[in-house]
């Protein structure tokens, strides 16, 4: 019954956890994770001629591709190749087609046009600059090993949310027999849930440090022939800083834990009744 007692506290971290996992879900959902732009100036002037505007998350996103004053809408993939260790924003609608571009601009091949979601476009003007220039080094792109190990990491840490969310309230309705699945074993998942979400946190702000605000990693800023440049001009969403909510959240319920421990030790033990055997007074009970 060791685990009943206090139980507000236990049903105050299920209600946490369950926060706390939303949040997550939000996290790994959304397309916020950056937010970007790029511009061109014409002659070296401080004339604007085109610019984008993108957002993307994890798995993608959207751009809007503005050119005097016709705007044209695209949807975005996250695109890897893990045999050349890059990750690219693509805009075409076919996975196979996808991995073509996204090869074709780390060759310096012009890929293929994107298909346009909205009515309004004026392609082949922002494109049409024949200069040329180096071809796409690795660092312009995403690494792919970061991107994936930031992936891998969120998803880790949903898994011990989640875990921490049911063992609350398993041990709320029973009393687990082993340790691991015990009140003690929510310090460990919780503790867990904590360092897997700074870890995501670690690996997404070093890939956007090295590589992503110098370059966002959309098709028009990496063509071998673009005069969009994006440096300087990004900046990390809200699907990025709403991860320090779970961290905050499962540090609340190691506290709360603690909390309950240190109010059962206080409670005095149980009064303890010694009958002498030869004692027959027992009988009238």
């Amino acid at each position: 019954m060791m685990t009943k007692t206090r139980w507000i506290f236990l049903f105050a971290t299920f209600v946490i956890s369950c926060g706390s996992l939303i949040m997550l879900i939000v996290a790994t959902t959304t397309t916020q994770w950056v937010n970007g732009r790029a511009v061109s100036t014409s002659g070296g002037g401080s004339t604007t001629t085109a610019s984008l505007d993108a957002h993307y998350g994890l798995f993608g996103g959207s751009q809007d591709l503005h050119i005097l004053n016709v705007i044209s809408h695209y949807d975005l993939t996250m695109t890897c190749s893990f045999g050349d260790n890059i990750c690219g924003l693509s805009c075409q609608r076919t996975p196979e087609a996808r991995l073509d571009e996204i090869t074709k601009i780390l060759n310096g091949v012009t890929p293929s046009e994107c298909p346009i979601s909205s009515a309004r476009s004026n392609n082949g003007g922002l494109l049409g600059d024949t200069r040329q220039q180096d071809v796409p080094s690795n660092e312009q792109f995403i690494n792919a090993g970061l991107w994936l190990s930031s992936v891998v990491f969120l998803c880790i840490t949903i898994f011990f949310a989640l875990l921490c969310t049911v063992q609350s309230l398993t041990n709320i309705l029973s009393n687990p027999i082993w340790s691991i699945f015990s009140v003690y074993g929510l310090y460990i998942w919780n503790g867990l849930a904590i360092a897997f979400a700074i870890l995501t946190l670690i690996l997404w702000g070093t890939l956007f440090a090295t590589s992503i605000q110098y370059n966002i990693a959309v098709r028009h800023t990496l063509t071998v022939n673009s005069i969009l440049k994006s440096e300087g001009l990004a900046s990390l969403g809200f699907s990025y800083w709403i991860l320090f909510g779970p961290i905050l959240l499962h540090s609340i319920n190691i506290g709360l834990l603690l909390w309950r421990k240190w109010l059962i030790e206080r409670e005095p033990p149980p009064v303890a009744i010694n009958v002498n055997r030869n004692d027959f007074t027992i009988l009238l009970y």
